[in-house]
């Protein structure tokens, strides 16, 4: 893997090719007179940003469709992405606080994503609901925190995990009976928790645990997962992802091996987990949506770093990474928020 810097210290030109993946290289970056990405390209597609002046995204163009277009309120609040190859709309609501409330999507099953907060504004509940034939279906997830604001314990659809820290650092996890299903073995990485996850060990009985190995670039995004089968290399996962943390979707650069279902990484973008069917990523004070690419809550530290308390750090993506609750600001790095 090998990068290229402008005079910015900004990412221009990535080579992650490793043995064993197709994916494209290089992927190259521009920026704009404010230092934010205005369009990256990989294997002759390319997609373009704009902004306005409260660096909100204006636009997302990709190559021979129509743009996705986004709409904004007063206090920097999304209202509306119009997906333009779709000619669709994702509509955003807000409660009282300025968390996102409710997601309405108009796509072909009538997608419902609503969200609810407990007395911190953390995230503790999402319910999805969208079309099934004649019926409307209903997944959700439930969310729980310890007294220091870690998140300890996440269901789906009512069937518990909880998670054991090593101070902020998630290191194990356990099922409803507590025994530890998971073990993190962790590194050193680029941040708390980012870039720093070396394997997963899965399985109860020690005879029959299976090894899950992780391979991060630079940010900490999880590029390979290869499961060691006594000294046999099986290919778990595979991913390559945009600027922002979409997955691609063509099968050249993203797999997961569905007979490793019980296998696939955990973390995957800036080592976070991510949630597929609420397309949420989960980070240590606030939920990051890729889609949009800002936050569902306004910022923890409020107005200190910046007057627009739902964007990412938008230089940071390619770069760095935005630190945590309390931490100076002025090198970014982005994934521990």
């Amino acid at each position: 893997m090998s990068y290229l810097y402008n005079n910015a210290q900004q990412i221009i030109s990535i080579n992650e090719n490793v043995a064993g993946t197709s994916l494209p290289s290089p992927k190259t970056f521009e920026y704009d007179d404010r230092d934010q990405l205005k369009k990256e390209k990989f294997n002759n597609y390319s997609e373009t940003y704009t902004y306005d002046k409260a660096q909100n995204r204006l636009s997302k163009g990709k190559d021979y469709t129509a743009p996705d277009t986004f709409s904004y309120v007063i206090a920097n609040k999304l209202t509306n992405i119009h997906i333009g190859v779709q000619s669709a709309d994702n509509q955003y609501f807000y409660d009282i606080a300025g968390n996102l409330s409710s997601n309405v999507k108009n796509d072909t099953i009538k997608t419902v994503i609503d969200y609810y907060y407990n007395a911190q504004n953390k995230l503790c509940e999402i319910h999805k609901y969208y079309n099934v034939g004649n019926s409307r279906a209903h997944q959700w997830h439930k969310l729980k925190y310890d007294s220091q604001n870690r998140r300890i314990a996440l269901s789906q659809n009512d069937t518990w995990r909880y998670t054991i820290h090593d101070g902020n650092i998630p290191i194990a996890e356990t099922d409803n009976s507590g025994n530890v299903s998971r073990w993190f073995v962790r590194g050193v990485g680029i941040a708390e928790g980012t870039g720093d996850m070396i394997a997963e060990i899965t399985g109860y009985d020690p005879y029959s645990v299976k090894i899950v190995y992780y391979l991060s670039n630079h940010r900490g995004d999880t590029m390979l997962a290869y499961r060691d089968d006594n000294g046999t290399e099986t290919l778990v996962a595979r991913y390559l992802y945009d600027a922002f943390g979409n997955r691609r979707t063509d099968s050249n650069y993203c797999y997961e091996n569905q007979n490793e279902t019980d296998n696939l990484p955990r973390y995957t973008f800036s080592t976070k987990e991510y949630l597929s069917d609420a397309e949420l990523y989960l980070y240590a004070y606030r939920v990051y949506d890729p889609i949009a690419g800002r936050w569902t809550q306004r910022d923890p530290i409020d107005y200190q770093d910046s007057i627009n308390l739902y964007r990412s750090e938008y230089r940071g993506i390619i770069t760095r990474i935005g630190q945590s609750k309390g931490c100076p600001r002025r090198v970014i790095v982005w994934g521990t928020l």
